[in-house]
């Protein structure tokens, strides 16, 4: 079964704390399923781990990337493989590790589920980041699958707000279009992903506002297909 994503819920917008939690009201993710839970924070500091957890104890693989000059912008993509299903009572949680109450300024995000990955659904070898100052043409390279038919999760994020300049690249499929948070302080995300049928490293290279940027990919593996063998007819004497 091939890798597929569900629909996209937006969470709900933080400002001034250090963590959101969102209720999945009317929603439900089987075990065995996949949970994507991705996003953009302004952070007063650089360097923080982000948490990703949920009401069930699945556990989450978060990888994240800070803008590393100017301000400090952080993407950040999750993943958990539900060894415990999900239901409208349960919630998903986002925070960090600062004492601070006040550490991220502004925090945006989204999750949806996602069916078709293995079991140990994140692939370390796919992940690649960037980030930049302000220009049109942002990009982000990933690194090389282990094996075939791996789903590549981009986040985009941007301290600036870009609303209806964000293009996606021809070459992937959009998950979210210029969401986050429109007022003061200004903080937008778009998301896409690819079905990569081979073993190489792909790009994506979306058209923007001339805006800093920073940029992550993530690689989702399918389940290895079992070995196939037969078994030699018995031969007559």
């Amino acid at each position: 079964m091939a890798i597929s994503f569900g629909t996209v819920h937006g969470m709900a917008t933080q400002t001034t704390q250090h963590s959101l939690t969102s209720i999945l009201t009317g929603l439900s993710y089987p075990a065995g399923s996949t949970m994507l839970v991705a996003g953009v924070m302004l952070a007063n500091a650089n360097g923080d781990a982000i948490l990703v957890s949920d009401s069930q104890g699945n556990s989450y693989t978060v990888n994240y990337h800070y803008r590393s000059g100017g301000n400090k912008c952080v993407v950040f993509i999750a993943v958990a493989y539900l060894t415990n299903s999900l239901g409208s009572a349960d919630s998903i949680t986002i925070a960090d590790t600062s004492n601070s109450s006040t550490n991220f300024t502004v925090l945006a995000a989204w999750f949806c589920g996602v069916t078709g990955c293995s079991s140990s659904p994140v692939d370390s070898s796919t992940t690649g980041a960037n980030d930049g100052a302000a220009t049109t043409t942002p990009t982000v390279t990933s690194g090389t699958p282990s094996q075939v038919n791996e789903a590549f999760v981009v986040m985009y994020g941007s301290p600036t707000t870009n609303t209806g300049t964000y293009t996606e690249d021809s070459n992937w499929t959009n998950l979210v279009n210029d969401g986050g948070y429109s007022s003061a302080p200004l903080v937008r995300y778009s998301a896409a992903y690819l079905i990569n049928s081979g073993v190489g490293t792909e790009q994506h290279n979306p058209t923007t506002s001339n805006t800093a940027y920073t940029h992550l990919i993530v690689g989702l593996r399918p389940p290895i297909p079992p070995t196939t063998g037969g078994t030699l007819p018995m031969m007559g004497v």
